[in-house]
């Protein structure tokens, strides 16, 4: 563990966003970035604050989601954070000045001691140990169709790395993703180096290990492998990994594009050489300038 690796460690293993929001009067689109870490630690320092500065520079504001990991990350604990963090985004939308297309859902679902607000009083969005309720996050925002957007793409990004791309690539789909929680559907996506897949011998085992623990079933690891869950509606997609990746198996992208091709789904996938794991905005290695394809294929999305 490096240096910046162990300064991570010893932060607060719970919830939390970061807002690198731009205060110029205009409303922007929004990009929710979620690092990697392989459910141990966040690596916010490589895969958070630079993307998010990196998106303020190209007039993007942007969401970094620190999850809960080690004994914490029972899924689906790490995704019901990254829906936490989208929830807040789309219904304070006109607060932060986002353009996130639609009706963004700016009705206050949440009160200040963090209920949900229903029809039939209310229900604590936290747990007994204070761990966000998903479930309950989703009805709520699943009783007012405009929030969930009847499917319509909303004008949000996604963008992953390593384990954290597994969220982000889980909540692009419908049965794990936007639908379940009620939310309009991203956008657009990018996953770099990620974990994808949950089978033996194609997962990163320490991941799957976080998630779901020692002995996980493996039919229950099938339905819980990206791959099978991508459908035609799955939102445009930008997929990378570098040739020199030996943490987590290239085989995890290879196998999302041809489920993103079987489907018919928008795509842009990258291989780039002379490039290992972890590299974040990829500076002196073969991926150098993912960053700009990755952002001109997901604006192009967004405005189609």
């Amino acid at each position: 563990m490096n240096h910046e690796d162990r300064l991570e460690f010893q932060k607060p293993n719970e919830y939390e966003r970061y807002r690198y929001l731009l205060n110029d009067g205009r409303k922007h689109r929004l990009a929710i970035i979620i690092p990697g870490g392989g459910f141990y630690i966040v690596a916010d320092y490589l895969e958070g604050k630079p993307i998010a500065q990196k998106m303020n520079e190209n007039g993007i504001s942007a969401v970094t989601v620190r999850y809960r990991v080690r004994e914490k990350a029972a899924f689906p604990a790490p995704l019901d954070d990254v829906a936490a963090a989208i929830d807040e985004a789309l219904r304070r939308a006109e607060e932060w000045n986002l353009d996130v297309g639609g009706d963004a859902g700016t009705a206050d679902l949440t009160g200040t001691d963090g209920t949900a607000r229903g029809d039939a009083g209310t229900e604590s969005l936290m747990d007994e140990n204070g761990f966000i309720r998903g479930d309950v996050l989703a009805r709520r925002r699943g009783k007012d169709g405009n929030l969930c957007g009847n499917g319509d793409p909303g004008d949000y990004m996604l963008i992953g790395f390593s384990a954290g791309a597994y969220l982000a690539a889980a909540m692009g789909t419908e049965e794990l993703g936007y639908k379940k929680y009620g939310f309009r559907k991203p956008g657009a996506i990018t996953l770099c180096y990620p974990v994808l897949s949950m089978k033996s011998g194609v997962t990163h085992e320490g991941s799957r290990q976080m998630l779901f623990g020692q002995n996980p079933d493996e039919e229950m690891m099938k339905r819980c492998s990206l791959e099978s869950l991508v459908t035609p509606s799955y939102p445009p997609t930008f997929l990378w990994c570098g040739t020199e990746d030996t943490d987590v198996p290239q085989e995890n992208t290879k196998r999302f594009d041809r489920a993103l091709t079987a489907a018919g789904v928008s795509h842009v996938t990258k291989f780039y050489p002379d490039t290992k794991h972890g590299v974040g905005l990829g500076a002196g290695t073969g991926a150098a300038g993912w960053f700009e394809e990755a952002l001109s294929f997901m604006q192009k999305a967004l405005d189609t």
